[in-house]
């Protein structure tokens, strides 16, 4: 591994079995409550009924070096309003309970009641030691001791798969105008869920217009979402009549001709093309093995900027958020730290090396807020030497109005083991993108359109997670805008570049139009003067050289210290 190993206790509550009373006909809402000493941690409430068995499938983790208690209390009780009442509980003592890497197959456990007397209700738990390597660690709801947080916990999230959908919207035959005295001026209009597309005015005002044009759409599995295409007339600037609907009405009003498929051979771009962590086609069967692995290890963080204010001093609640194709992670939050500690270990597959993991720092607001950025790693796969583990300290910086600020400095250990050099020889050799899109190229507007669809619905997907990540945090890993201000950075270069000629052409504008009498008289006369003498050009320019590299020479002297 490439953190610091801790032993955690996993307990994992799966379901139940004969939880009911023979008197219970209309069911009955049942929870669990897992206790180790003064710690306990409780799953949902679920309702009972002998015609549908539930489950509750819930992981617990609590540190190993913070457990107190020798015995495992696994509670069933019984929802009430004014109290819970005791179902039964399994023991269970924790020198007993086996250590192993991957987790336990769970079992059937009788219940008991207080005075340790069989009941007839079951529970089936796995139990096993475990550490932060274990899958199950990320599955957890809750980490128990690990931290006080009780709604803000460490927890995988996944990308939807997205997919191009290309509309080729071809000819219309035997349409039927709602004003027949003019020629129709008709076009198709597309709509697929938030997105809304429309093509040209047809040439031909006719009732068998022609307009080979092509729309293309991002898509969502599942594919949930209607496609509704209408062909409308344009009656006026702001005015659109609506003669057909290709979904189809009772009366027929003319036919569509167009053809409609799913760009699987496409990679829909999420955010910047620049910082891309997944290049896959949509289509599974088009995906190449993968070529190696990937190792993050989040260990730290020291010299964090306060983010807020709380009882009257500042402070800052860290936690880090990872994303690599479309597997995201969150690490827990730290509270009240400038050097917090994660000690947290993640691993993805690899199947481009020309990718980028991203990891971010932001500071948890706790439901109160939006959450704040502290700053933003990026490291280049390609870039790491195979085997070998990279333990570096990363500056955090984020970009303010005044400038870059560092924010602190994060320590991560990074390890990439890719396949044999053949292999990676031939991954480099294969252009960046799919074939399709050489094949069939994207246009730029239509790809910026596209890849702000795509960002949307990753954001939408995210927020929708029970422990949502904002859609401020989404935009920010995935670089969204970042052209904008790419472009207006290097506007600013290039006008650094061009200052002293834009400088000179601001003073000819000014002499030109007079706005400084005395100067411009002064101007025409020098100008009078070198067209009455030209030999007196060379010395002039000259001599200005010579005046300013003393003035130069002059102010460095009286800059220095004596």
């Amino acid at each position: 591994m490439l953190v610091q190993q801790k032993q955690y206790l996993y307990v994992r509550v799966v379901k139940g079995k004969d939880l009911l009373a023979e008197y219970d006909f209309g069911g009955r809402d049942c929870y669990v409550e897992v206790r180790l000493g003064n710690h306990k941690e409780t799953t949902r409430c679920l309702t009972f009924h002998k015609w549908s068995p539930n489950a509750w499938n819930q992981v617990f983790a609590f540190l190993r070096d913070k457990i107190e208690a020798t015995m495992l209390e696994v509670t069933v009780k019984d929802y009430f309003h004014m109290a819970d009442d005791f179902r039964g509980w399994v023991l269970y003592d924790l020198s007993a309970i086996p250590k192993r890497l991957q987790p336990d197959s769970p079992q059937w456990h009788r219940l008991v009641d207080r005075k340790g007397d069989k009941l007839k209700g079951e529970l089936m738990l796995a139990l096993w030691w475990g550490t932060q390597a274990d899958e199950a660690f990320l599955e957890a709801d809750s980490l128990g001791v690990v931290d006080d947080l009780d709604n803000i916990h460490l927890r995988k999230y996944y990308s939807p798969r997205l997919w191009y959908l290309r509309v080729d919207v071809i000819e219309g035959q035997d349409l039927i105008p709602c004003d027949t005295t003019r020629p129709p001026e008709s076009f198709v209009k597309a709509t697929l869920g938030n997105q809304s597309m429309r093509t040209r005015i047809s040439m031909m005002k006719s009732t068998n217009p022609v307009w080979n044009e092509e729309l293309m759409f991002v898509a969502e599995e599942p594919f949930e979402e209607h496609l509704i295409l209408s062909v409308e007339d344009r009656v006026g600037p702001n005015k659109d009549e609506r003669d057909a609907i290709a979904e189809g009405q009772e009366t027929k009003q003319g036919r569509i001709h167009m053809r409609i498929c799913l760009g699987g051979g496409f990679h829909v771009l999420q955010g910047s093309a620049h910082y891309s962590s997944d290049l896959r086609p949509a289509a599974h069967q088009l995906c190449k093995k993968n070529t190696g692995f990937l190792e993050l290890g989040i260990l730290s963080a020291h010299g964090l900027s306060p983010m807020k204010t709380k009882d009257g001093r500042a402070t800052t609640d860290a936690y880090c958020v990872a994303m690599y194709g479309t597997e995201w992670v969150r690490t827990r939050t730290i509270i009240d730290s400038f050097t917090p500690k994660w000690d947290e270990h993640y691993y993805w597959q690899v199947f481009d090396p020309c990718t980028i993991v991203t990891i971010g720092v932001f500071d948890n607001f706790h439901l109160q807020g939006e959450d704040t950025r502290i700053g933003k790693v990026r490291i280049r796969v390609s870039t790491l030497e195979t085997g070998r583990v990279y333990t570096h300290w990363y500056p955090l910086l984020v970009s303010h109005p005044s400038g870059v600020k560092k924010m602190g400095e994060i320590h991560l250990k990074v390890r990439f083991n890719c396949a044999p050099l053949l292999i990676m020889m031939h991954k480099y050799s294969r252009p960046l993108l799919p074939d399709m899109h050489y094949i069939h190229p994207i246009t730029i507007s239509q790809l910026d359109s596209l890849t702000h669809h795509a960002n949307q619905m990753v954001c939408m997907r995210l927020s929708q997670d029970k422990e949502p990540l904002r859609k401020d945090i989404v935009e920010y890993m995935l670089d969204v805008g970042c052209e904008t201000r790419q472009s207006k950075v290097n506007f600013l270069r290039i006008k650094g570049l061009f200052g002293g000629l834009i400088t000179v052409g601001n003073w000819f504008i000014e002499m030109y139009s007079w706005k400084n009498p005395i100067s411009t008289v002064v101007t025409h006369i020098i100008i009078f003067i070198f067209a009455i003498y030209p030999e007196l050009i060379l010395p002039s320019i000259f001599l200005s050289f010579f005046n300013w590299s003393l003035e130069l020479q002059t102010q460095t002297e009286l800059s220095s210290p004596h």
